[in-house]
């Protein structure tokens, strides 16, 4: 009978091992399949913001040949400015000589 005690006290510890064993896993295998969902939403969030990155960069691209373009017309007014007045010049200086060569004729 003594033997039947020691035996049930030998296995009562090694019952709260197992139990102590099974709870743990069972933490862990709960701990694994969070980690695993919080993996596939990281997974999902990160190529979500790849792909946003992707569009914004298209989108720089786009705005950076527009503005290589405005500088181009940019460039340009500028230029037929300084024609206008080029020509401005030109013409007030053949307005100039046409009045003084009336002015001749119309003294003589």
């Amino acid at each position: 009978m003594e033997e039947k005690i020691e035996e049930q006290e030998e296995t009562k510890p090694e019952s709260d091992l197992l139990s102590l064993l099974e709870s743990k896993v069972m933490q862990a295998v709960k701990l694994i399949e969070r980690l695993r969902e919080e993996n596939d939403q990281l997974r999902s969030e990160t190529e979500r913001l790849q792909n946003e990155i992707t569009q914004r960069d298209e989108r720089i691209r786009e705005l950076e040949g527009k503005i290589q373009e405005l500088l181009h017309f940019a460039d340009e007014i500028e230029r037929f400015k300084r024609e206008r007045q080029e020509i401005r010049g030109k013409l007030q200086s053949i307005i100039n000589l046409l009045e003084d060569a009336s002015g001749s004729f119309t003294h003589n």
